[in-house]
């Protein structure tokens, strides 16, 4: 029972990560419009989020640097699907490029953040060692000889 708990808890995040990701794309290419452009702006703003923490661990930034970085190449990526989409109008558009910006950031966030932590799969989104499991029996040190 307990092997199948620690399976049960190894997979279950990425599990629902890959779930929650399936779902936006489901959701967000069921609402685009049936033609080629549409289509093309929805698989960039579907597919950059679910690179982005991947290739981003590269980058040598930390904290505020690297989420400025991010919602920023966010904004970068609303900007181009709305270009391709055909909707980019000048100012009048920055208010949907803004919050399909913040879908972007949400999403690939989103799968940052439940990768990081992970004991198998962190290392595929940070170079950072990843910490020891809370329930793992902790080790401490020899005692001094006398």
């Amino acid at each position: 029972m307990n092997m199948i708990h620690r399976v049960a808890k190894v997979l279950l995040k990425p599990f629902g990560i890959v779930v929650l990701t399936v779902l936006f794309f489901v959701v967000t290419a069921a609402s685009s419009a049936s033609d080629t452009a549409t289509q093309i702006a929805t698989a960039i703003m579907v597919i950059a989020p679910l690179v982005m923490p991947f290739v981003l661990k590269y980058i040598p930034l930390d904290g505020p640097k690297m989420v400025a970085l991010v919602f920023g190449l966010s904004v970068v990526v609303a900007g181009i699907s709305a270009y391709v989409a055909g909707l980019f109008t000048g100012l009048t558009s920055v208010p949907g490029i803004l919050a399909a910006s913040t879908a972007v950031f949400g999403l690939s966030q989103l799968i940052f953040q439940g990768f990081k932590d992970h004991g198998t799969f962190g290392p595929l989104v940070t170079t950072a060692p990843v910490a020891a499991p809370s329930d793992a029996p902790a080790v401490s040190p020899p005692a001094p000889a006398k």
